[in-house]
């Protein structure tokens, strides 16, 4: 997510599962942008546009374009990221079976978290179906590379992004996902909670990912984030 604030001297910068969907809908005076990779809008200066002359941007280049123009206090809200990892993959694992309708939906994901076994396999099954093999200049871009790789290391939800965008700023502030109410205050808007999880849909997610085939490399990508996340968090 990204909020501009009306004056453009406050910059709130996220992505997805660390609680921003709250924050975007109380910062309604604020210009804001959500899970959307493109931005669309002549407030920002000096936006690429289509053929059809919308204004478009992904949400790294728009950072950096608002600094550049406005340097303004940039606030990143982060998560622990094994946390925010396993939160990513029950979204992902949702989005999976939900286009066969809400009741087809509803019952479908009943069974995926009441049956350990069943949720594993189809962790493990996103996986093999978003393998791709990678390119030379796959590991100059993203700092790793085992010859292939996976569509959920460039979700909005799972992605890295502490390790190649928040370490950039080292100026910035940075607000836990744990004192987000805190900060939602600060801002004098009123806390609100959406999109929270369950707990047993959170722990049998869990232990999909933890059985499932690819877990040492799934180990491997967080890594980075990790020791990203311990830098900043003091």
């Amino acid at each position: 997510m990204i909020a501009l604030s009306p004056d453009k001297e406050t910059l709130i910068f996220s992505v997805g599962k660390t609680g921003s969907t709250a924050l975007i809908d109380a910062l309604n005076t604020w210009k804001t942008v959500g899970e959307d990779n493109l931005l669309y809008g002549e407030w920002m200066p000096d936006c690429h546009t289509d053929d059809l002359g919308r204004h478009f941007i992904s949400q790294k280049e728009t950072l950096e374009e608002i600094v550049n123009h406005y340097n303004p206090q940039i606030t990143f809200i982060v998560r622990e990221p094994y946390s925010r990892f396993i939160s990513g993959m029950k979204e992902i694992a949702q989005d999976y079976i939900s286009v066969l309708g809400n009741n087809n939906f509803n019952q479908l994901w009943f069974d995926v978290i009441d049956d350990k076994k069943m949720c594993t396999d189809l962790i493990s099954r996103i996986f093999y179906l978003g393998e791709f093999k990678t390119t030379p200049d796959y590991a100059k871009i993203y700092n790793y590379d085992w010859h292939r790789s996976f569509s959920v290391f460039h979700n909005y939800h799972t992605k890295n992004w502490l390790s190649n965008t928040v370490l950039q700023y080292p100026d910035a502030r940075i607000i836990d996902n744990k004192n987000l109410n805190g900060f939602m205050e600060e801002l004098g808007v009123t806390p609100i909670s959406k999109n929270v999880s369950k707990l047993k849909e959170i722990e049998t997610i869990k232990h999909g990912v933890e059985n499932c085939d690819v877990k040492h490399l799934i180990d491997k990508y967080l890594q980075p984030e990790i020791a990203a996340y311990n830098k900043i968090i003091r």
